[in-house]
């Protein structure tokens, strides 16, 4: 497994919107987000377990490096995104 660093649930979720996921569902729990078939949960936490990530992105079917390259690209306020 490759080792991933903690990220927060706006992080994932910007960089999951940025691979083309769209979010169907939000709840003080947890945002959902579709890509085709592909339905990926993010639970909202201050950090995400890096474990975590790596199951997200094993389910969303993204290459990390992509990825991090996508979440790099967030803008500097993102607090409007979840």
């Amino acid at each position: 497994m490759e080792s991933y660093v903690a990220l927060s649930t706006e992080e994932i979720v910007w960089g999951l919107l940025r691979a083309g996921f769209a979010i169907t569902q939000r709840a003080a729990s947890a945002t959902v987000l579709e890509r085709g078939h592909a339905v990926i949960a993010i639970p909202t936490v201050s950090a995400l377990p890096p474990e975590a990530l790596a199951i997200i992105l094993r389910d969303a079917g993204l290459d990390e490096e992509r990825f991090f390259d996508l979440v790099g690209e967030a803008p500097t306020e993102r607090s409007s995104i979840v």
